[in-house]
């Protein structure tokens, strides 16, 4: 967490400009003085990009895109470029590149010196610049100097001018509006490019921009999410629509389940051939997030297979984990997921069933006292307890649920000459196995915190007349998506989960594509007097799930 400030330059006045996470430095002032160039690292300090900003820290703008290395920003004199060098080509080989201080080009390469080339600035008429390079007989680094050529370096960058506005990417903006400045300009500047008429350029140039890798996969309540639903404000404003959220603005923010913690009070204890064992937690065993806050006096516990009930369907057989199983009173020991060696339309089929909320439902269903599950050693989890992920349900479970390490597992098994492995490998096959008593009790104190976030919809309103109607029409459309799929909807497998994102290009981004181009056709059609409405039409783009 390296931040700029700005101060007087007599120490006074301090103020700061970066909040993001990570190493924000090596500012440069604008030639006007209205702005600062500097270079923004990733989190693990592996990457870095240019950005700028004006000098208050608002308007906050990432103006290269190349995933690598760019570090060390410079104006020239006249303010309409930045040099700066990047290891684009080579892990250890700097190159020099200038890009258009608004970012509006692919940066254009200066140098071609194998090794480094970097930390250049310009002479104060421009003419001139100076960098250092180890372009030396002895491989040591100097300083350099050379003739500067602006009017070619301007041509240069003319030619990479990107096409569309949306490639002007920002990533934090400070902004007194509530908005993220930079989404919201981008937002204008592709509805002043969009047709009237349904293109599927129009619809692309949406999708693209919602499908950005900074909007991370718009989790509800991230910073993601607030670009989007900028995006989609600007649009809307730039239509002439009126703001609907609340307080008269574009926004309606709602509160929503943003994960949860363990509470102070969480124990477990198994009893298995008179030997009771006090688990620990986080190491032997962990709460769902959906468990109820319960205590389990000592009780029973019923092996149920995968713990799936699913009807038969087309040329699917009835599946039911608890034919001839009575688990009233009882707990329900269930492996974590599905039948793995069966057809992938067959799996498909069983995962519609076998989420751990539907188990939990089945076991509760059934006058269970509790679900504990076990992942099982085909699973080849890294982990072997279920995370307290976010899934986004206000609803916990009446019963307890709890995931348990495959060694506690096999504890309650072994005392039934069963062996865990086996037993998942014939379930793995497709083929029902026959739930059993277990020769085990459980006995449990449970206690889940649910953690609450802020989320925000996105509000317009195509008037009728000069006063809103009564009644209205809605046209909505799924802006959130789930992110890099840190919860229970994601169909990720556990290790592509923190690496990749969830881009939701289809059903969600596109779905709010079409929004904005029904909202663009209305608001043409009703300006040019060819429409005539009763009622208003409230357009919204929905975040958390609706």
């Amino acid at each position: 967490m390296m931040d700029i400030f700005i101060m007087d330059a007599d120490g006074s006045n301090v103020q700061q400009l970066t909040d993001a996470p990570g190493y924000d430095g090596g500012p440069f002032f604008s030639p006007d003085g209205k702005s600062i160039c500097w270079r923004r690292f990733s989190e693990n300090g592996s990457k870095a990009e240019i950005m700028t900003m004006r000098i208050d820290g608002s308007r906050q703008r990432r103006i290269t895109q190349m995933d690598k290395m760019s570090w060390a920003p410079y104006y020239h004199p006249s303010g309409k470029y930045i040099i700066f060098n990047t290891n684009k080509h080579g892990f250890g080989n700097f190159e020099l590149y200038i890009v258009d201080t608004e970012g509006k080009s692919e940066p254009v390469r200066i140098t071609d010196t194998d090794d480094f080339d970097g930390l250049a600035s310009f002479t104060a008429d421009g003419k001139k610049l100076t960098w250092t390079s180890k372009r030396t007989p002895n491989d040591t680094s100097q300083v350099f100097l050379a003739d500067w050529n602006h009017q070619a370096a301007l041509k240069a960058l003319e030619k990479s001018k990107r096409v569309t506005a949306a490639a002007q990417a920002d990533v934090s903006v400070k902004s007194k509006t509530d908005t993220d400045e930079a989404a919201y300009e981008i937002g204008s500047a592709s509805a002043k490019k969009s047709d009237v008429d349904f293109k599927p350029a129009d619809i692309v140039r949406h999708v693209k921009y919602l499908c950005r890798p900074e909007l991370g996969g718009r989790m509800t309540g991230s910073v993601g999410e607030r670009k989007a639903i900028s995006y989609v404000a600007a649009y809307f404003d730039y239509l002439g629509f009126k703001p609907a959220g609340d307080d008269g603005g574009w926004f309606q923010k709602f509160a929503f389940p943003d994960g949860a913690k363990l509470g102070d009070t969480n124990q477990l204890t198994l009893d298995v051939a008179d030997e009771t064992t006090d688990l620990k937690i986080d190491q032997d065993w962990r709460p769902l997030t959906f468990s109820g806050n319960v205590a389990v006096d000592p009780a029973d516990v019923v092996f149920a297979g995968y713990g799936i009930v699913a009807p038969e369907k087309d040329k699917f057989e009835e599946y039911d984990s608890y034919v001839h199983l009575d688990v009233k009173d009882k707990w329900v020991l269930v492996l974590r997921f599905v039948p793995e060696d069966v057809t992938a339309e067959a799996r498909r089929h069983y995962q519609f069933y076998g989420n751990l909320r539907k188990k939990a439902f089945y076991a509760r269903q059934r006058g269970a006292k509790g679900l504990i599950v076990a992942s099982g050693p085909t699973s080849q989890v890294r982990s072997q307890l279920v995370a307290l992920i976010n899934d986004f349900s206000p609803s916990g479970s009446s019963i307890a649920a709890i995931s348990v390490t495959d060694e506690t597992a096999e504890k309650m098994l072994a005392a039934n000459g069963k062996n865990l492995k086996q037993l998942q490998a014939k379930l793995d096959s497709g083929d029902p196995v026959m739930g059993f008593d277990l020769k085990a009790k459980v006995a449990a104190k449970i206690e889940v915190e649910k953690i609450t976030g802020t989320g925000r919809n996105v509000i317009g309103r195509l008037q009728a007349g000069d006063e809103p109607t009564a009644e209205v029409i809605i046209v909505g459309a799924h802006i959130d998506h789930l992110g890099t799929g840190k919860n229970s909807s994601s169909l990720a497998k556990e290790d592509e989960q923190a690496a990749a994102i969830h881009f939701g290009a289809d059903d969600n981004a596109s779905g709010v594509a079409a929004m904005l181009e029904v909202a663009e056709y209305l608001s043409s059609q009703k300006k040019k007097g060819k429409l005539k409405l009763t009622r208003d039409v409230i357009f919204a783009g929905w975040s958390g799930e609706e």
